[in-house]
């Protein structure tokens, strides 16, 4: 019995003891404490921004953290996972030599000792636009244009003097765009003071420019001077529903925006891309043009409303219907305000809607008498499309 008592106290013991043994080899390695700093960091200077490549050193760094002063008073942090072993650095307002200090860092948020570099940043996007920014007059206002050649993501502020003489701000566009411009209208042909500061999405903001300039003269086009031409080539025959006489073009000159019959409808399966033409009745200098889609809930940003398209103008058309003769104004999209999917309407979507969508015509399009309409895409990628108005603005040079 006494044998047996010590037999069991020896296969216990030799038991815990490969417990112990087995926890202690299925312990994790340890992944805190003081991480050794970051190694062989190299840099690659950017437009506002670097790129940092780096080693680290041991098992216990997590994480490489970076921190800098992006403009003065103004501190930033970058972190990239030792898996990446690349981090960007970013939001810089000015060109320059700035300090950045890299630590590797544990996963109990230990710091390594610090890791300080003197970095050049080339000139910002922001500031590289502004140096090419153009303003000059337009029709009923003033026309904004610069190159954005490193396609940043800019803010256009412009701001001018209200009624009062208070200076407040007219229009903010934004862009990610290569080659920029755009117009703000709806001033009286007079002197003006505008200001136009472009913003980066890190609020650096450029230098104020000014100009005083005096709109050009801008008036609606007559739409009883207007006429449908029908070329060869063209489709102008109109759909026919319902006993309804075929709905043609001049239905885009009857002033009537809210009936889902006033509007040009051409017939289904007629094809899209397709286009027609119109007789302006007098040589024009458009400076804009606003476009109705059918007033009827289907057909609003959805079905056969046009969504691509492109604008020509010829003051001798040829005969034959062909292109020869005509010089592209403009190549558009009807965009949806929200944003929302296809048969989703905000109320900012209907307002736009009601108002009728306007689009610029670029001031060094030429004056012309016949423009011809190229509907290239409709928001249901239908073969059909149909739109209930289109009314011009400009100058009558005939």
């Amino acid at each position: 019995m006494e044998k047996i008592i010590k037999l069991a106290i020896i296969a216990l013991i030799v038991g815990l003891s490969w417990s112990c043994k087995e926890e202690l080899v299925n312990q994790p390695i340890a992944k805190d404490g003081k991480p050794a700093p970051v190694t062989g960091v190299t840099v690659n200077s950017g437009h506002g921004a670097a790129t940092l490549k780096f080693r680290l050193a041991d098992e216990v760094a997590q994480y490489v953290l970076a921190e800098y002063e992006s403009r003065p008073g103004v501190m930033r942090n970058a972190k990239a996972s030792k898996y990446k072993n690349e981090l960007v650095i970013d939001g810089f307002a000015r060109a320059g030599t700035y300090q950045v200090t890299l630590y590797a860092v544990s996963e109990g948020e230990q710091k390594s000792d610090p890791i300080t570099l003197s970095i050049d940043i080339l000139t910002p996007p922001v500031m590289e636009a502004y140096d090419k920014l153009v303003l000059k007059e337009d029709f009923g206002g003033l026309n904004i244009s610069f190159e954005n050649e490193y396609e940043g993501d800019l803010a256009v502020d412009v701001l001018t003097h209200d009624e009062f003489g208070e200076l407040v701000l007219t229009t903010t566009a934004y862009t990610s765009q290569k080659d920029v411009s755009f117009s703000v209208r709806g001033f009286k042909s007079e002197p003006r003071q505008f200001f136009v500061v472009l913003r980066d999405r890190w609020e650096n903001k450029t230098d104020t420019a000014k100009v005083e300039l005096t709109p050009i003269f801008e008036e609606q086009l007559d739409p009883e001077n207007m006429e449908e031409v029908h070329l060869p080539t063209d489709t102008y025959q109109g759909h026919s529903w319902s006993g309804l006489p075929p709905r043609g073009i001049h239905f885009l000159f009857d002033g009537i925006t809210t009936n889902a019959t006033d509007v040009f409808h051409i017939p289904n399966n007629a094809g899209v891309p397709s286009h027609f033409t119109i007789d302006l009745g007098a040589i024009s200098k458009l400076s804009r043009f606003r476009v109705w889609m059918r007033n009827q809930e289907q057909d609003i940003f959805a079905a056969m409303a046009p969504r691509l398209f492109e604008v020509y103008g010829s003051n001798n058309p040829a005969e034959d219907g062909s292109w020869k003769s005509w010089t592209l104004i403009g190549d558009y999209e009807m965009k949806k305000p929200s944003g929302l999917p296809r048969g989703e309407l905000s109320a900012e979507d209907r307002a736009a809607h009601a108002a009728g969508l306007e689009f610029n015509v670029s001031i060094d399009a030429p004056a012309v008498r016949y423009l011809r309409i190229r509907i290239k895409e409709t928001w249901g990628i239908l073969q059909t499309f149909s739109m209930a108005e289109l009314a011009l603005w400009g100058v009558v040079e005939e």
